[in-house]
């Protein structure tokens, strides 16, 4: 098999900034995220699933998880959770909401998005998010700033207010950058300390993301 039909053959992995908002718009596209709905509370079955189906990430990273039946029984800050999120941080622990999840997929997306998006990212950038989130804001496109104030009820005045949820949202995406692509973001970044107008494309976000993953 030639190298021509081996490249046809290859899958490719949409890493424009249309196919990140598409993608995080379906993975939010629940009725939690949109309207008052509450699913009730899983039962202790469906939790115990839960915890089946994120066991292989728990043991990949090293990180383990607690469910729950249902954000009425967290007992943590529930302000600070986002309308809709599979799961919050209750000091300093992952916790997943049984009711918000129905599949394996779902669940491993949830793990992703509390382990990687709501705790090692924020980890990885602690001393420069502020000024991270204001590149990453001026990349924007003008539908996508609207979706993003009206989907976290947040304004773009505050970018890090803004940024990291969603951040955190297509952290759940688990998207691998290529060898490649991680190379390239990575020299971009060391480019991005001379010349901080230098433009973050969605592979520079994804890798990030991957960085943060990798650290866990």
């Amino acid at each position: 098999m030639d190298n021509a039909l081996l490249k046809s053959q290859t899958p490719r992995i949409d890493l424009s900034i249309d196919s990140i908002k598409q993608d995080f718009i379906k993975l939010n596209a629940r009725p939690a995220a949109n309207e008052q709905f509450s699913p009730g509370l899983a039962d202790d079955e469906h939790v115990r699933q839960v915890k089946v189906w994120v066991q292989d990430q728990e043991r990949e990273l090293g990180i383990k998880v607690t469910v729950v039946a249902g954000l009425e029984s967290f007992t943590g800050d529930t302000e600070s959770i986002n309308s809709g999120a599979p799961g919050a941080i209750k000091q300093g622990q992952a916790v997943l909401f049984a009711n918000c999840i129905k599949s394996h997929k779902q669940a491993m997306d949830a793990y992703e998005y509390v382990v990687v998006g709501l705790t090692a990212l924020p980890r990885l950038v602690t001393t420069s998010q502020a000024r991270l989130c204001g590149q990453i804001a001026t990349n924007l496109a003008s539908d996508q700033i609207e979706y993003i104030e009206k989907r976290f009820n947040v304004s773009m005045n505050d970018p890090q207010m803004a940024i990291m949820p969603y951040l955190a949202g297509l952290a759940a995406l688990a998207i691998k950058p290529t060898f490649v692509q991680r190379r390239e973001s990575w020299q971009r970044s060391w480019l991005r300390k001379v010349n901080p107008k230098l433009v973050w494309t969605a592979t520079d976000i994804h890798h990030l993301i991957y960085q943060a993953r990798c650290k866990a």
